[in-house]
């Protein structure tokens, strides 16, 4: 219910950070959802150190449990690891949204978000989901996709 929503977040209240008592609270996350998503993650990026990023997003998951929110605290003196870790997904944000790479993978962005991750001041919500609903181009891909519909429509390629 909101009122225990609101005693939970004002005693959660880490090392000053600011928190948005007044926000109706949100629906728990999925856990299915956010676990499917890393597991296509793995599949399509396996040459990245997977395991790790989904062990401090673990982390991660068990800090929103304990504090009702996702703004880990610089420093934060309980796991400092993983206050670097968030603020190095909060910097491969920001290079994604000005398209200069980054790193973060779609399924990546979509389990942050599964779990309400604080992107910080810099990012807007909003730019988040613009980015999710419209991603950067892959041009191998597309390459791919224009390719099989000229094959389909009897067109070819100079490729072929």
């Amino acid at each position: 219910d909101v009122a225990n929503y609101l005693a939970i977040m004002k005693e959660s209240n880490v090392a000053g950070v600011e928190v948005d008592t007044t926000a109706a609270p949100r629906p728990p996350c999925d856990d299915a959802k956010i676990n499917q998503l890393l597991l296509e993650d793995r599949v399509e990026a396996a040459h990245v150190p997977q395991m790790e990023w989904e062990e401090k997003f673990n982390r991660l998951r068990k800090f929103a449990a304990k504090y009702g929110h996702t703004r880990v605290p610089v420093p934060y003196t309980e796991d400092e690891s993983l206050s670097t870790w968030v603020c190095i997904q909060r910097e491969k944000m920001s290079k994604n949204l000005r398209r200069v790479g980054g790193g973060l993978t779609l399924k990546k962005i979509e389990a942050l978000e599964a779990v309400r991750f604080w992107w910080g001041m810099s990012i807007a919500k909003d730019d988040v989901a613009n980015y999710l609903a419209c991603p950067p181009c892959d041009d191998a891909k597309i390459n791919q996709l224009l390719t099989e519909a000229r094959k389909e429509a009897g067109q070819f390629s100079l490729e072929d």
